[in-house]
């Protein structure tokens, strides 16, 4: 496990991550490439609607789920503002354009 640091607060630690070897990396690479050669032979309506789904889990509107908070840095939390951003640029995308960075 490796510390992650706040860059504003360079003494106050914001996660934990696991570290990665050379062969994490091939294989996330090698399965990401099989995964590839599923996924381009589905139609474009059907991973339009995949997309859209994964955007609307992201942002937090999931029937199955309900809303989408997690834990933030020093005990808040979040109710998918991150999620709602990535939403609204999969749907810009989904519409032919898109939105301006916020």
């Amino acid at each position: 496990m490796r510390a992650v640091h706040d860059p504003g607060r360079l003494d106050e630690v914001v996660a934990e991550v696991t570290v990665g070897t050379a062969d994490d990396v091939d294989h996330a690479v090698r399965s990401a490439h099989e995964a590839f050669l599923t996924w381009r032979d589905v139609p474009a309506i059907e991973r339009a609607r995949k997309l859209l789904a994964a955007a609307d889990v992201l942002s937090g509107i999931s029937r199955r789920t309900g809303p989408a908070t997690r834990p933030r840095a020093r005990g808040r939390r979040t109710g998918g503002a991150d999620g709602l951003r990535a939403r609204r640029r999969i749907r810009a995308a989904h519409r032919g354009r898109w939105p301006r960075s916020s």
